[in-house]
């Protein structure tokens, strides 16, 4: 089991002070612009340390305040589990604390303990845009469903600074670039392996969901991981085979942080010719594959955050999404049009700038 059950949200975005209750089926509902979104983004956040937005710290702190403060209680494995995120202004930066059961904790120690699967605009963006955002998406959810993920890329980053500073002095010698080159042979080549083996299951998965959510679409979804060195053997000779551009340039030329996730809709790069309705349907597909997939990993049903994922989907395309969460995973949609929701039971929670004007229960009595 892995429920939230209760958020509070202090000066976060433009929501001064909120307390919201969670059921298993939830619609925040809403005008556009309102704060739906940030309920979202600070859900998300207590299960990674960060934002999905990939802005600066300081962005989440309400504009005239000195702090934020996330604060949210979970049901994880029938253990009650409490985490808090903490931001505060320090003069030309942002301190940032992480708690788990009120004892400070690290990023990595948050990343196991819910697992969920977003789904956005913002993120239908950066998926077709950048290269980087695609590598992120991987990243996540490896650092999610495999421990050690996340301490083989930290270490592989880390080792990846400290060579390219060595680059960059032009007279580095063989021996201490041999140091550098072994730690990215060691991280890259279990990162490289762990990315590969992802891809071809949210590939797998993926191409059944864009079936059944564009069934009259004749082109077939295919997701492809560029890297391919998963071995040490054959990490270790392609790096060699780039040393003398990398003193050229001054910086690594292969690995890990240079590759792609490829998205291609019948046979082509679906970020560059798929529209934007289709391109929207595909990373739906990408983030129910990737929920399917996780939840078989960790062995714990997952929590959705699904941000407008009703805009440009015909009434039946609606009822089959909200059909697809019929077991044990909790979902927390946003919306703005309140007909969708046909559960009686649902959880609704009405915000209008930044203010949670009703909750579940009250709704319930009206």
């Amino acid at each position: 089991m892995s429920v939230l059950k209760k958020l509070k949200l202090q000066n976060f975005r433009n929501i001064s002070n909120a307390e919201i209750d969670f059921v298993k089926n939830n619609f925040i509902l809403g005008s556009n612009s309102q704060g739906k979104t940030n309920i979202l983004e600070a859900i998300y956040s207590l299960s990674t340390g960060n934002s999905f937005r990939g802005h600066k710290d300081s962005w989440v702190i309400k504009t005239g305040e000195l702090y934020a403060k996330l604060e949210a209680e979970f049901l994880i494995d029938d253990e009650q589990i409490s985490i808090e995120l903490f931001w505060e202004r320090d003069e030309d930066s942002v301190n940032r604390v992480i708690r788990i059961n009120k004892t400070n904790a690290k990023k990595k120690d948050i990343l196991n303990k819910s697992f969920m699967v977003l789904f956005s605009p913002d993120l239908v963006y950066l998926l077709k845009t950048s290269s980087t955002n695609r590598r992120k998406f991987l990243d996540d959810l490896l650092s999610k469903v495999y421990i050690g993920y996340y301490d083989n890329l930290s270490g592989y980053n880390q080792a990846l600074r400290q060579r390219n500073m060595l680059l960059k002095l032009r007279n580095a010698s063989p021996e201490d670039l041999e140091v550098w080159n072994q730690k990215l042979i060691q991280y890259g080549s279990k990162i490289n392996q762990a990315r590969q083996e992802v891809s071809d299951e949210i590939n797998k998965r993926s191409q059944a969901w864009f079936k059944k959510l564009a069934p009259e679409n004749p082109r077939e979804l295919k997701l492809t991981y560029s890297g391919t060195a998963t071995s040490k053997e054959d990490y270790k000779n392609k790096l060699k085979n780039v040393e003398y551009k990398d003193k050229q340039f001054g910086y690594t030329n292969f690995g890990p942080h240079r590759e792609d996730l490829h998205i291609n809709l019948g046979g082509f790069l679906a970020n560059q010719l798929a529209s934007q309705g289709e391109f929207r349907l595909i990373v739906l597909a990408i983030k129910l594959a990737e929920g399917e997939y996780g939840k078989e990993m960790i062995k714990r049903p997952a929590i959705y955050l699904l941000d407008d994922v009703f805009s440009e989907l015909d009434i039946d395309r609606e009822q089959s999404v909200i059909e697809s969460f019929a077991g044990g995973d909790q979902v927390i949609y946003t919306i703005t049009d309140e007909t969708i929701i046909k559960d009686d039971l649902a959880g609704r929670i009405r915000v209008e700038d930044g203010s949670v004007t009703k909750t579940t229960h009250e709704l319930s009595r009206t």
